[in-house]
């Protein structure tokens, strides 16, 4: 944190930066998981970048990931009352949801379901406005199926379409992971876990040597770790898998 720290205040004047820039120091502390660093950085841009959608979603993100997870929901509400729902605000919001819903589940469980209905719906709402974009499709599957609602076999063939097409069209139309050489892998990880959802162990298996083997940062293969965990209780086969990723 402190080399990219020091590069940023190598850099000039931030009212003379492109947006480029401020991505690229974006997912620097991202990807060293630096998300104080990162929220820091975000409210010391200038206004008419502070403004820009896209750094605002991310202001959400780092805001959660740094445990602020109220003034998260304040800023991505913000942003989906100004604007039409896109599967990237979506996206970020259900996280923060799905983040109450872990936090609280042991503690007060009726709440926590609360959340957890919340989180399904924002996701739900994020793939309806965007189908192509697979990420809030395949978390409302996972949420569906901790819930055991039936809902989540058949949305789980939908959202498989969807990263299939994905893979066909080599498209990058995410911005969620700020479009680096790391975007490859979370088509693998999501038909990893639509695999772990169907008990299809042969296809889990063959989507995690294709997530290993594709360039990816620590912090995705604990995303993915986490999401197989939440299932509850796990077959050793996808226990081994999650040792895997998180090795």
């Amino acid at each position: 944190a402190l080399l990219v720290k020091q590069i940023e205040q190598k850099s000039g004047d931030k009212n003379d930066w492109p947006v480029s820039i401020c991505l690229d120091f974006m997912l620097a502390y991202r990807s060293i998981e630096c998300y104080m660093e990162m929220v820091g950085f975000i409210e010391s841009l200038p206004p008419f970048l502070k403004r820009t959608v896209m750094i605002r979603e991310q202001y959400g993100f780092a805001l959660n990931r740094a445990n602020k997870s109220d003034e998260a929901v304040k800023v991505l509400e913000q942003l989906l009352d100004e604007n039409e729902a896109s599967s990237e605000t979506c996206g970020i919001l259900g996280r923060v949801y799905k983040d109450k819903y872990n936090e609280l589940k042991s503690s007060k469980p009726g709440l926590a379901l609360a959340f957890l209905d919340k989180a399904i719906d924002t996701y739900l709402m994020g793939y309806k406005a965007d189908m192509p974009d697979f990420y809030p499709g395949v978390n409302a599957v996972n949420l569906l199926f901790i819930k055991k609602d039936a809902a989540a076999m058949n949305l789980a063939k939908v959202v498989e379409f969807s990263v299939q097409t994905h893979l066909e069209n080599k498209s990058r139309r995410s911005f969620r992971n700020i479009k680096s050489n790391f975007d490859d892998y979370w088509p693998y990880a999501t038909l990893l876990e639509l695999a772990v959802v169907q008990d299809n162990r042969e296809n889990a298996g063959k989507h995690l040597y294709k997530c290993l083997a594709t360039p990816n940062e620590l912090w995705q293969r604990k995303t993915t770790a986490a999401n197989l965990e939440m299932y509850g209780d796990n077959q050793e086969w996808v226990k081994e898998i999650i040792s895997q990723l998180l090795e």
